[in-house]
């Protein structure tokens, strides 16, 4: 049900699974619309978000997180998830991995279309003062050449402990497959912040 792919929702339901864990502060990596969801966990519980750590995602900078939503649920719908996939791959400049691909092919379409359609009223990561640090890692190729690092620089200088880095020759698969280059980057943030 559409109600379930709601914002408050997700973060609901990450609050739960920290319970459960016994977790009771914890640095919160996301990737793609992931960092959104870590920021709307940050915003309503700041108590427990140590970290934040962004993967593939500007958090709309300018434009915002909602512009073309219900676009992109609508093609999911009617291609499925090799459309994604696609423009995934023609980002990168090396293919996307097998166990990527096989893992995106492997979701539901219709479950990509429902978060993108629950997100709908939701104001978007700029509703609260984040105090949580927060480390967004973009992929260069992930946007026209420009846009990405323009739409970083915003979104970073809206976070009160914000920093970005833009990570040359990766594209959004890229900024999380290849933690060779991204999990160096993350542990001296995380080993500075915590």
């Amino acid at each position: 049900a559409l109600a379930e792919h709601s914002m408050d929702a997700y973060v609901a339901d990450v609050a739960a699974v920290l319970d459960d864990a016994g977790a009771t502060r914890v640095v919160f990596v996301g990737y793609s619309d992931g960092v959104a969801v870590a920021i709307a966990f940050a915003a309503a519980h700041p108590a427990r978000t140590a970290a934040i750590v962004g993967l593939g995602s500007t958090l709309g900078g300018q434009t915002g997180l909602q512009a073309g939503r219900p676009a992109m649920a609508a093609e999911f719908r009617r291609a499925g998830i090799d459309s994604i996939m696609t423009a995934l791959d023609a980002q990168e400049r090396e293919p996307v991995p097998d166990w990527f691909a096989a893992q995106m092919r492997d979701t539901d379409p219709a479950m990509f279309a429902l978060e993108l359609e629950g997100w709908a009223d939701w104001e978007g990561p700029w509703t609260a003062e984040i105090e949580a640090p927060t480390l967004l890692l973009v992929g260069e190729l992930e946007d026209e050449p420009g846009v990405v690092a323009t739409e970083l620089a915003v979104a970073t200088a809206r976070l009160r402990r914000g920093r970005s880095v833009v990570v040359p020759d990766l594209g959004h698969a890229g900024i999380f497959v290849r933690a060779d280059l991204t999990l160096p980057l993350i542990r001296a943030f995380v080993d500075e912040a915590v």
